[in-house]
């Protein structure tokens, strides 16, 4: 018997407390343009009214619900279980539960990855919105403000090389929902650890993509992404972000064809953490508490680095210890 052909889309909504949020997430995914989609809703342990509005679409044939009896920790923890699960989708949607989405999104998004077979994934503009869905910024702020190599105000393509050079300095693509991705182009072992991640597994995950080729950027503003109170940035602490950045920024750097000095990911690790008031021990422990062996590996770099230029590492982490 031929098994039934899977919808072109696959959607992911994590969601954890976020009632007052989650039907205008839900109805700007079901009002697409573009029909030809599933959406998987998981509920992270809840703890509010979440579950029970839910309930509304569980007899409409777009919508799976599922439901985690307590909460895991990590905005990340679902990403194992559906993209390298048996859900055989062609291209995937991370649609956070607390943002939205013009109608238009995945028919613009996906006509750039039906042009292009080589584009792993594309991304949009956001409109920044408040929890009274009040127009706040947008992302070209930020971009234009931290990659200044491209211009953020036209559409184009992001090679391979310069994507991961950019993504050495921090995470290019602002918010997840406004993203989708090809599933070829995302390799089953690099979701490895990321349930383990607090903050930065969307830096992680898009220095994955873009190590397997090239992206794209629409630079209209398809997605609405939310800032308020309750997002994950606002409750980690910041050892916890530092020690993901410092994993981030070596993640890229190995990910290069051409390496440049450790000296880049280390000066800025080091800005973001002293930012963040971080102290340097601390900075190490953090990065050996989460990964062992990226922890080993990043210190036999930087013991290499110190050996055969002493001198000049040893003014640089003592320039970063006293000013």
């Amino acid at each position: 018997m031929t098994k039934p052909k899977e919808s072109r889309v696959g959607i992911l909504v994590p969601s954890h407390n976020h009632s007052r949020f989650i039907k205008t997430r839900i109805e700007s995914i079901l009002n697409q343009t573009f029909q030809d989609f599933m959406i998987y809703v998981v509920d992270d342990g809840s703890s509010d009214a979440s579950w029970d509005l839910l309930q509304e679409y569980r007899d409409d044939i777009r919508v799976k619900l599922f439901k985690n009896s307590t909460p895991s920790g990590s905005p990340f923890s679902q990403y194992s279980r559906f993209f390298s699960g048996p859900y055989n989708h062609d291209f995937w949607w991370i649609a956070e539960s607390d943002d939205s989405a013009s109608i238009d999104f995945l028919a613009r998004t996906i006509s750039v990855l039906d042009k292009d077979p080589l584009i792993g994934f594309v991304f949009s503009a956001s409109t920044l919105i408040n929890d009274e869905d009040v127009c706040i910024g947008s992302t070209q702020d930020y971009l234009s403000n931290f990659f200044p190599e491209l211009n953020w105000g036209e559409d184009q393509l992001i090679q391979r090389e310069l994507g991961l050079q950019m993504l050495l300095r921090g995470q290019f693509v602002p918010n997840l929902s406004g993203m989708l991705f090809r599933k070829e182009s995302l390799q089953s072992r690099e979701l490895f650890g990321l349930h383990r991640f607090k903050l930065a597994g969307d830096w992680k995950f898009v220095i994955s993509l873009q190590s397997l080729g090239k992206a794209f950027y629409i630079s209209e503003e398809l997605n609405y992404f939310r800032t308020h109170s309750e997002t994950a940035r606002t409750k980690t602490d910041s050892r916890a972000r530092a020690s993901e950045y410092m994993y981030c920024n070596f993640f890229a750097w190995r990910k290069l064809a051409n390496r440049h000095s450790l000296e880049v990911t280390l000066r800025n690790t080091l800005v973001m953490a002293k930012h963040d008031g971080v102290y340097f021990s601390k900075l190490f422990r953090g990065l050996f508490s989460l990964s062992l062996f990226l922890g080993a590996s990043l210190t036999l770099e930087i013991l290499k680095s110190v050996f055969f230029q002493p001198v000049q590492y040893s003014k640089k982490i003592r320039n970063y210890l006293l000013k």
